[in-house]
This record gives C-alpha cells, structure tokens and sequence, in this order.
C-alpha cells in the first residue's frame, strides 16, 4: 500500500533510499541568489541531507536546517559533523518552530511546503513573519497543485496569504522533470520580508 502522508511519502524515499534531491550541490536558484546576497543567517527548510545548509555555510552563512524526517536529520548531522561548518540541524515540523529565535536573513525551501494544507500554511507563515526579519530573503520552490491530487503549491493561496507580511519580487513557472520519467508543473518564488 502505497504511503498515506506527506510525511509517510518522505519517509519511504529515505528508507528505500530513493532521494533524487540527494546531490552535492543546491539547485542554480539558490546557489545564483547566494551570489547575490550578503552572507547572515540562514533557514533552510526541509533541509534533507543538507546540500543547501553546507554550500550556504562555505559562503560565510550561518545556518539553521530543519526536517520533519529523522533518517534526513541523522544524516546530514553525520555528513556534516567533521566540516566544521557553522551548521545545526533540526528535526521539527515547520508549521512549529517555536524553538528557533530570529531574526533570520533567508529563509530557503526547496520542495518542503508544498505538502501543506491551507491550514497548515497558515501557522508557517507566521513562524516566517515571527522569524524573518525586514528585509530578509524566502525563497520557495515547489510543485503546484494539479487535480487529482490532494497536494501541492496552491499559487492563488500562496500569494494572497503572503501579501501579508512579505512582497513578491520574482517568480518562475517551469516543469519538473524526475529520473523515473515523471513530471509536473512547478515555481519557484523569491519574496522579500517587508
């Protein structure tokens, strides 16, 4: 029987080991956007084996990552742990991330949120506004919401809510192509807490 959850759907990847976003580099998004800011305190959400977390923090960034899937925390504890880097990992949800303290520079997601409910973007994005501060960076990419399915990005949602609090400053629609062939219509967004 085929996972039920988001989270069940993500676990399943790591402990069948099929992790395609599992690669040494961030996607060109965020390694063109690191070029372009000054390093300061980073989020990286749904931060996996940590790819981005480690290439933010060889660009002077401190980072914070954070996961709701414990083997993607284990691991990119263990990855990382002989770096040096300035690094910690979470494993946390992140509609609640009271433990975190801001005022964070950028916050980064790369396929994490797009498994939100409504209701549950709503809590998220008010631990983004609690955690960014004026001025900050949330760059998001995720797959958009097709019927059937019962997940993805809705972009109608996704930007009335976040006219609350942040601006869009761009935003790319492209299609995800996956090694086993499939693929759907995705974003990626760049907004700026205001």
């Amino acid at each position: 029987m085929p996972p039920e959850t988001p989270y069940d759907r993500v676990r399943h990847r790591y402990q069948t080991q099929q992790v395609p976003w599992d690669l040494e580099l961030p996607p060109p998004e965020v390694i063109s956007l690191t070029a372009e800011l000054s390093p300061g305190r980073a989020l990286d959400l749904g931060s996996g084996f940590g790819r981005a977390a480690v290439y933010l923090a060889r660009h002077g960034w401190v980072v914070d990552g954070v996961d709701f899937i414990d083997l993607a925390v284990a691991e990119a504890t263990h990855r990382t742990a002989d770096l040096g880097l300035p690094i910690h990992f979470y494993q946390a949800d992140i509609t609640n991330l009271h433990f975190l303290a801001g005022p964070y520079d950028w916050a980064i997601d790369v396929g994490c949120a797009h498994s939100l409910t409504a209701e549950q973007w709503l809590l998220h994005h008010a631990e983004l506004k609690r955690l960014l501060r004026p001025g900050a960076h949330y760059l998001l990419y995720g797959r958009l919401h097709q019927p059937p399915e019962t997940w993805g990005l809705d972009e109608s949602h996704l930007l009335t809510l976040l006219q609350d609090g942040f601006t869009l400053v761009d935003h790319v629609h492209s299609t995800t192509h996956m090694p086993d062939g499939s693929s759907w219509p995705s974003a990626w967004y760049t907004f700026k807490r205001v």
